[in-house]
Formats: structure tokens, C-alpha cells, sequence
């Protein structure tokens, strides 16, 4: 079972209901070779001379079977178990059972029987959705934005022979346009080092893990060590925040014509909701494409009407369609897509507040979705004790098909715990005019 599976399968055993919950925990232990039955809100898994008594309490059910007081184990998929002392099964646990404790169709019958389908056919949040197109989102020539901006935007720009020179280039020859390749020269690391030496954004630390001075999570002081608890870190220290993020992107052909095609995406969210605005940059100009708002329960989406200088055409988000990043998408990604390259170092450390934070920079074999071929790979990180990447840069060169660019993506983060989000202005529920299937 991938990451995906897993957090989407998360989502749905916190959601299940008490009895849904217990019947799934007795056939998961009856599985792995208890003999099970259950008491009320407690499962009695003997398997010889072994007994376990699992007490279930499900998220928001508070302590659970009151005979649950002596359990062995407490599943507890919410992550609360009030007044036990027994190990405590979380939903991350239960679904890692789930993947690899027993026999995949065994699983897959298990959620099927439960949930109501095997773990890659559940249907996944909003944010996890983003999240499974956020490595082609994150990394193609040309951003794949919001879903309004592919409706307005598309014919306008392959119009203006944009689109065509940057997007759908897969099964083309590698040849170029005069039938060479044309490759860009390395970026120095000096170069990369002064876009990102910026002065310290706007953040309100949480109390540190450890020591301030100390490497953060998953990183020595020669590199990155552990990519897995690197991006963990960073997901604690942004997870449940009100935040900032600013997802620049700029991608430069380098053989044929000279064309750039740069968009900023800005996103703030208070941890349940989330506002993404997408605009279009043209030199000096600036050109807002359109925004994309989700209220914790559905997304909906506005386009910029540049007639009336404003949004209109407001509907709701066809979950189907939904390809737009977010500000979930980036942070459960950052980590995993562009500091798992062949090579870290650490190349120094700056005092910011109360924290050291480590300059780490990523060179190497990356793997960069939406491309044939990537080189001359760079990623400089800001990263502070506790494992939060303050910012990043990333620069490489990539070819697909017979185009050769130079992409350059930057994500800062800013106002970590002090955003102040309010709805859009457009979001009126008499503004909008379709709905999601």
C-alpha cells in the first residue's frame, strides 16, 4: 500500500461509527490468526495461550466500552483514548495493519466489507486528492493551476502559441527544433544562494522538540539522513496552522523560441479551510487568473473577469477534475519531491529567533514528473530545528520532447500560526451556479 492509500484509508477509519469500527477490528485480528469475539465495544482476540482484550473507541466516542478499563489494546483511529494506559492503535496504525499485517486481498476484502471499497478505490478527501497530482503539479513546465484557469485560460494562451510551446510535449523526438539540444550551463550554488538567503519570514515557532542548536529531525550536519522524518517534521510544524504559502513557478525554454512562462499561486488556510489564488506574470504586468476557495467541506472555484476587474462564474469544483495544488498538496510534498536527491550537504547555519536553521542543499538524480529528462538539479532548503523548511528554491534543467527548459519553482512560507483568513469576497451562496457531480 503506497502513502495515498494509506492516508486516504486514514480518513475513512476515523470516520467509521462505533459498530462498523469493532466489526472491523475483530475480522483484522480474526485475519491475522486470532479467533475473535466481542463485547460490546471490547474484541477478545485469543490465539493459544495469549489473550487480548481491544477495547474500540471511535473517534469522538470519549472512553469507550466501560469494560474497556483493563484492555490489553485501545484502537482508537481518532487518536484520543482517555483514561487507558495500553498501547493505543491510531487510524495511521490501523490502516499500516491493514497494508501489510495481513494478506493484500484479505485487506482489501476487510475494507470492502466495511468501508465500502478496497483502499485504492475510496474515494479521498479534497486535500489528499490535490495531493495525489501534487508531484506532476509541483513539477510541470507549465503549473497546472486551477480548474477555472484550464476552462478561461487555455484558449487564450494556446492562441498566443504559449500552452503549445511548454504543455502536452510527451512522444515528441528528442531532437530539437534545428535538430540539436541545446543544455543550459550549470547554476553555480552561489547563484542559488543569494535568492534564498532573504531575509527570515514571518513564522511563530511552537515550542521545539529539542534542543534549538540541535540538527532538525532527519538531517546530520553533513546532509539529510532520513527523508521520511524530515518530511514528518515538517508536517507537525505546519499541521492544524493558519499559514501562508507562496508557490512561484517560472520555466524559460531554452532551444527554439525564448519564451517564459511564469505564474505566482498564493494560499492561505487556517488548517480546515484554504483560499488559492493564481496569477499569471508577464514581465511588469501581473494578470489574475482566477481562485479557488475550500470551506472545509467543498471546494468552489471563481474565475477573473478582466473586463469588469473581477471574479464571476463562481461553481462549485468537479472532484473528478479537482488538479489544483494546495496549501496540504505542498506541505506533504515539499520534503519528499525536492530534498530526496542523490546528494545533501549542509553548507551552513544562520541563527533566526530561538532557532539555528540549516541551510540544506540538494543536488544530483531528482525525479521530476512531466519530464523526459532532468539535470543540472538544485534545491536550497531553510530549515530550522524543529524540521520546518521555512523556504525553498529549486532550479534544474529538463527536457520534454524535443524542448529543452530551464525551470526555476520558489515556496515560501510566511504568517505560520498568525493568518487571518476570511471567505472570499465572490463566495456567496447566490453566486454560484453549478455544482459538483
Amino acid at each position: 500500500m503506497d502513502r495515498t492509500d494509506a492516508t486516504v484509508l486514514e480518513s475513512h477509519l476515523r470516520r467509521l461509527d462505533g459498530e462498523r469500527l469493532v466489526a472491523l477490528v475483530a475480522d483484522l485480528w480474526a485475519a491475522r490468526g486470532y479467533e475473535t469475539d466481542r463485547e460490546g465495544g471490547v474484541v477478545r482476540a485469543t490465539h493459544g495461550d495469549e489473550v487480548l482484550r481491544i477495547a474500540v473507541v471511535p473517534a469522538g466516542g470519549g472512553g469507550g466500552d466501560g469494560r474497556s478499563a483493563a484492555a490489553d489494546v485501545v484502537v482508537a483511529p481518532g487518536g484520543t483514548a482517555v483514561g487507558h494506559e495500553a498501547r493505543v492503535v491510531d487510524a495511521a496504525t490501523l490502516a499500516e495493519m491493514l497494508g501489510y499485517a495481513v494478506d493484500r486481498p484479505v485487506a482489501r476484502d476487510i475494507c470492502e466489507r466495511h468501508l465500502g471499497a478496497p483502499p485504492d478505490a475510496l474515494p479521498a478527501p479534497l486535500a489528499t486528492r490535490t495531493r495525489r497530482r501534487a508531484r506532476e503539479v509541483l513539477d510541470s513546465a507549465v503549473p497546472s493551476v486551477l480548474a477555472v484557469v484550464a476552462l478561461v485560460a487555455v484558449g487564450a494562451l494556446v492562441a498566443g502559441g504559449v500552452l503549445g510551446d511548454a504543455a502536452g510535449l510527451a512522444g515528441q523526438s528528442d531532437a530539437g527544433d534545428d535538430g540539436t539540444v541545446t543544455t543550459a550551463t550549470p547554476t553555480a550554488d552561489a547563484d542559488v544562494r543569494a535568492d534564498t538567503d532573504r531575509p527570515p519570514s514571518d513564522v511563530s515557532p511552537e515550542p521545539f522538540p529539542s534542543a534549538a542548536d540541535t540538527p532538525p529531525p532527519g538531517v546530520s550536519e553533513t546532509g539529510v539522513t532520513d527523508v521520511e522524518a524530515l518530511a514528518a517534521a515538517h508536517e507537525r510544524a505546519l499541521a492544524d496552522r493558519s499559514h501562508t504559502v507562496w508557490l512561484d513557478r517560472r520555466s524559460r525554454r531554452l532551444n527554439g523560441a525564448d519564451r517564459v512562462i511564469e505564474h505566482d499561486i498564493d494560499m492561505t488556510t487556517d488548517g480546515e479551510r484554504f483560499l488559492v489564488t493564481t496569477t499569471r506574470v508577464d514581465g511588469e504586468e501581473r494578470q489574475v487568473l482566477g481562485a479557488l476557495y475550500y470551506n472545509g467541506v467543498a471546494a468552489y472555484e471563481a474565475e477573473y473577469n478582466t473586463s469588469v476587474d473581477g471574479y464571476d462564474r463562481v461553481s462549485a469544483v468537479d472532484s473528478r477534475n479537482d488538479l489544483s495544488p494546495s496549501p496540504d498538496s505542498v506541505r506533504e510534498s515539499l520534503v519528499w519531491r525536492y530534498l530526496s536527491a542523490e546528494n545533501t550537504t549542509v553548507t551552513g547555519t544562520t541563527v533566526r529567533g530561538e532557532s539555528v536553521v540549516y541551510r540544506v542543499v540538494a543536488t544530483g538524480r531528482a525525479e521530476a514528473r512531466g519530464f523526459d529528462h532532468v539535470w543540472n538539479y538544485t534545491a536550497v532548503a531553510q530549515v530550522d530545528a524543529r524540521g520546518f523548511v521555512r523556504d525553498l528554491t529549486v532550479e534544474f534543467d529538463a527536457r520534454s520532447g524535443s524542448r529543452v527548459f530551464r525551470v526555476r519553482h520558489e515556496i515560501t512560507y510566511d504568517r505560520v500560526g498568525s493568518t487571518g483568513f476570511e471567505p472570499p469576497d465572490w463566495f456567496r451562496p447566490d453566486a454560484i451556479n453549478a455544482t459538483a457531480a
